[in-house]
C-alpha cells in the first residue's frame, strides 16, 4: 500500500470552507482514482491541514498527488497561507 499526503497551512478562520470544498472537489476526484483506498483529513490546532489517501500501488499514490496539487491551486489558492506541499511513499507498517 502506498500513501499520497498533503499538507498546507490556512489563513485563520478558514478551515470550515476548505473542509467542504474538500468534500465537494477533492474527495470526489481521489476516490475515484483507480487503487484508492482511503481517505483521511487532519486539521492542527495551527490551521495546518494534512490530507493521507491511501492506495494500492505506487503509481496511483503520485498520480493523486499531481491531480490534487493542480485542484488545490486552482481552488484553495486564497485560503492558504503558503502554497501545499506534497509527498508519497509506501506504508511500511499498518494496524487496522
Amino acid at each position: 500500500m502506498y500513501a499520497a499526503v498533503r499538507q498546507a497551512k490556512l489563513k485563520p478562520g478558514v478551515s470550515d470552507d476548505v473542509i467542504k470544498r474538500a468534500r465537494d472537489g477533492a474527495l470526489p476526484l481521489i476516490s475515484g482514482a483507480p487503487g484508492f483506498k482511503g481517505y483521511y483529513m487532519i486539521l492542527g490546532d495551527d490551521d495546518t491541514i494534512t490530507t493521507v489517501s491511501l492506495f494500492e500501488d505506487k503509481l496511483a499514490a503520485e498520480k493523486c498527488n499531481t491531480q490534487v496539487l493542480g485542484w488545490i491551486k486552482e481552488n484553495m489558492g486564497p485560503y492558504l497561507a503558503s502554497p501545499a506541499q506534497a509527498t508519497d511513499g509506501r506504508v511500511v507498517i499498518q494496524k487496522p
